[in-house]
């Protein structure tokens, strides 16, 4: 059987964690004109920072902070403050899946399910 260490699990999402950083850095460039004239380590810490943000509302996968991220690059750095945003954000009813739908929802002027 396959014993893997805490020190070994730590390194792998640890790298899983910089894929993941690489991939939304290629993502926003390819989809944000702005995007191209920050230094990548800048964009790389942002993306870090938003993780952590996106975390403390539920919003743990890649799908879900990808989410977070699109919005605050088109609501604003602080569209999680706005009411109606922090409304669906802090709501234990809904899991990360259903808050990022009903942020898009509620960023589009349509209706919410």
């Amino acid at each position: 059987m396959l014993h893997i260490r805490p020190k070994q699990y730590s390194a792998l999402q640890a790298a899983q964690k910089e894929r993941f950083v690489e991939r939304m850095i290629e993502f926003l460039n390819s989809n944000f004109d702005d995007e191209r004239n920050v230094p990548e380590s800048v964009r790389g810490e942002r993306i870090h920072k938003h993780t952590r943000s996106a975390a403390t509302y539920g919003l743990t996968t890649e799908q879900q902070v990808a989410g977070y991220i699109v919005l605050i690059k088109t609501c604003g750095e602080s569209f999680d403050q706005e009411p109606k945003s922090r409304k669906i954000l802090t709501n234990p009813g809904l899991d990360g899946d259903e808050k990022i739908e009903r942020l898009f929802h509620a960023g589009s002027g349509n209706p919410t399910p």
